[in-house]
């Protein structure tokens, strides 16, 4: 980062205005919370690398009131501002695609500001009011925008024609221009820790309703690039609700074509590209899973264009309609590339949502072999001090279960005697562990009191039922427990983290069966809402229970035969040695 005015309002580590501005003894200053998580996993300086001490930390009143009279400026403005009055931008643009172009920008208000940029959007006008725009942009890993630029040279038709935003400037460019100036690829530590970043801000989004429509590297930027510790890199997600339907713009009648209405074929969902009837409930939360898919593919490929070896879009349309997708990089690993795999199914139902995606690359994070040891061993200690917190899970030993948990209460109401509407299992059925007494949710009855309540999870851990400790209970006690508890029945239950995916291999012979039960499947449903097939039984001593890795509530993602009638699968007259099982634990569906 540069030594200029404008660079003292950002904070070196989090690259966003200063909340709490402090000074520490290397003479920079920092937003407190982060140069205090900083020194207490490095204890030393991120610029000057000098040993530095949490209680040596000063708060800077300089630049806390330099930065509060700029919030108060742009607010009071109501984070609307004229171009030549409250802004200038540069005569030709940094940056100009179809539809949009990125110009250099200052203030010449007198209140010190950030250093800004301004993005012109052609064919298309604000929905909302400016401050939306402001609030949409206060994430950590969304480009923050400070308002909106009204030009007074226009005429009022050329003034509805375009909308212009003010945003922050990335000091290293888009994600897209980074990687095509490398060397080589970032290690994929590097490539995991930015995928995380863009997750959490499409989470953000997701929850405010709001549509990509165009994610790729090319509308990821990034502010700071460490080649060597992946927690120094640091990327923000821009350009989103650009796309038809978009919630937040509108195409301008006049223009032929805009920004908002051209599909990006190479990184469209497959239900984007099959629409012809105008439909805006294809684009979703799940085809920007898909085109998070797509980009993901584009960052492990340096850069380069999906599907660049056919000229053509519409060939690449037909192929991504009929399923294909693209190639695993060389330097993808499998179990990245499960993930990544999952993301751009043909099946919407198949994909996982933001929150889902964000865990499982947290996830692999730890458990990838290149993760460094003192980042393993923090985590370790994290989870050694999370469990024993919660009041509900000190009966039960933590090695029974492999991932930090959370618990719940929950209350549900019996009418005259009818069951509660789920089925339990215990002891070496347990799909926890194998070695866990812990009594587990298999099964949620279809239009039963659980499945109607929707509280209630597959893979839960029941502790205690009203007054019953159930952390040692037998099966048949346990169930005798349920059916026996009364009107109000309040359960104390244990719940798993958000889902992994993992690939497994088994063995099979012509005599043999896979020796594992399934259930589910369209008009048979197993769990509310969700078509898949999810096993239900580990015959003992068979091939499954001998391999050790598919449990009792396993979802199947994928097999790898050309058998599409599931019985014929598990038949012992089938004689393919090799199948290849993508499990899922701890649907996304039920979270």
């Amino acid at each position: 980062m540069s030594n200029s005015l404008e660079d003292s309002l950002i904070c070196p580590i989090t690259y966003e205005l200063f909340k709490d501005p402090v000074v520490a003894e290397d003479g920079h200053t920092y937003e407190k919370d982060a140069i205090i998580a900083w020194i207490k996993k490095g204890g030393t300086s991120p610029l000057t690398h000098q040993k530095l001490a949490v209680e040596t930390l000063r708060p800077n009143y300089v630049v806390k009131k330099l930065v509060d009279a700029f919030e108060q400026t742009i607010q009071k403005k109501n984070y609307r501002f004229k171009l030549g009055v409250d802004v200038k931008k540069s005569r030709k643009p940094l940056f100009r695609t179809f539809g949009k172009s990125i110009f250099e920008a200052d203030w010449l208000t007198k209140e010190l500001g950030p250093k800004i940029v301004l993005m012109k959007i052609d064919g298309a006008r604000a929905k909302k009011e400016s401050s939306f725009y402001v609030d949409l942009s206060l994430h950590p890993h969304v480009v923050r925008t400070f308002g909106l630029v009204d030009d007074p040279s226009q005429s009022i038709n050329e003034s509805v024609n375009s909308v212009m935003l003010l945003q922050e400037y990335a000091p290293e460019g888009s994600l897209y221009e980074f990687l095509q100036g490398l060397d080589k690829v970032p290690t994929e530590q590097i490539l995991l820790h930015m995928f995380i970043q863009v997750a959490d801000a499409m989470v953000f989004l997701a929850h405010n309703g709001i549509i990509h429509g165009d994610l790729a590297c090319r509308n990821i930027l990034l502010f700071c690039f460490n080649d060597q510790e992946p927690r120094q890199n640091l990327v923000k997600v821009t350009d989103f609700g650009l796309s038809r339907h978009s919630s937040i713009y509108t195409a301008t009648d006049n223009v032929a074509r805009t920004t908002l209405n051209i599909v990006p074929t190479r990184y469209a969902a497959p239900e984007v590209l099959s629409d012809t009837h105008d439909n805006p409930n294809v684009y979703s939360e799940k085809s920007d899973i898909y085109s998070m898919g797509v980009t993901m593919w584009e960052a492990y490929s340096k850069g380069a264009i999906p599907w660049s070896q056919i000229e053509s879009d519409e060939e690449v349309r037909c192929k991504v309609m009929n399923g294909e997708v693209l190639k695993q990089p060389t330097n993808c690993s499998d179990q990245i590339w499960l993930i990544v795999f999952t993301c751009m199914s043909i099946k919407v139902a198949e994909r996982p949502n933001f929150v889902d995606l964000k865990y499982l690359l947290t996830e692999s994070q730890f458990t990838s072999k290149q993760w460094c040891s003192e980042m393993e061993n923090e985590r370790l200690q994290q989870k050694a001090q999370y469990i024993p917190q919660q009041r509900e899970t000190i009966t039960i030993p933590y090695e029974y279960c492999q991932k930090p948990c959370s618990t719940s209460e929950l209350q549900f109401h019996q009418t005259n005697g009818v069951p509660l509407g789920f089925a339990v299992m215990v002891g070496s059925d347990s799909p926890c562990t194998m070695e866990s007494p812990s009594v587990t949710v298999t099964r949620i009855i279809k239009n039963g009191i659980a499945w109607k309540d929707n509280k209630l999870r597959l893979h839960d851990i029941i502790l205690r039922v009203n007054n019953i400790d159930f952390t040692t209970i037998t099966h048949a006690a346990a169930v005798e427990a349920l059916r026996n508890a009364g009107n109000k029945v309040t359960i104390y239950i244990r719940r798993l983290a958000p889902p992994y995916i993992e690939k497994i291999e088994l063995h099979k012979s012509s005599i043999t069966s896979l020796g594992f039960s399934i259930a589910g499947g369209i008009n048979n449903e197993h769990v509310k809402g969700d078509h898949g097939i999810f096993i239900t039984n580990i015959i003992q001593g068979g091939i499954a229970g001998q391999n050790g890795r598919l449990r009792v509530g396993d979802r199947l993602m994928q097999i790898s035969t050309s058998y599409t009638d599931t019985t014929k699968l598990f038949s012992k007259q089938q004689t393919t040695s090799n199948y290849i099982l993508i499990r899922q634990d701890s649907f996304p569906l039920l979270y």
